[in-house]
């Protein structure tokens, strides 16, 4: 099995794409150009990693990023980790459209949740 240092530096050698599915996200970050956020078989983020990472919209883009532990001891104390619960939330992904934020930054919102969340 490869490492991810090794799985870059092909990547950055030979110029080829790879897609990863993974739940660790400091890996995600770290191999990735493009992130697509997926939950309950809907693509409800997406955009570059620096897009998604320094301006998450969905609830639960900001949930998993708010998860990641911090390297530092005493920032990780005072990390809050944010939860989502799809089923008391109230958002129908069925009714959401792909909505743009910016650059190649998309979520999938309805037009008040949009305002909402981005607001």
């Amino acid at each position: 099995m490869f490492s991810m240092s090794v799985m870059k530096d092909i990547q950055e050698k030979s110029g080829c794409a790879y897609l990863l599915i993974a739940h660790d996200l400091s890996m995600v970050k770290y191999i990735s150009d493009r992130i697509g956020v997926l939950h309950l078989d809907y693509m409800v983020e997406a955009g570059t990693k620096e897009e998604i990472f320094s301006n998450p919209i969905h609830p639960y883009t900001r949930s998993l990023l708010s998860a990641i532990p911090y390297p530092n001891p005493e920032a990780e104390k005072r990390r809050v980790s944010l939860s989502y619960d799809y089923a008391s939330s109230g958002i129908d992904y069925a009714k959401g459209t792909e909505h743009f934020v910016e650059g190649s930054h998309t979520v999938l919102a309805t037009d008040d949740e949009f305002k909402a969340w981005a607001g």
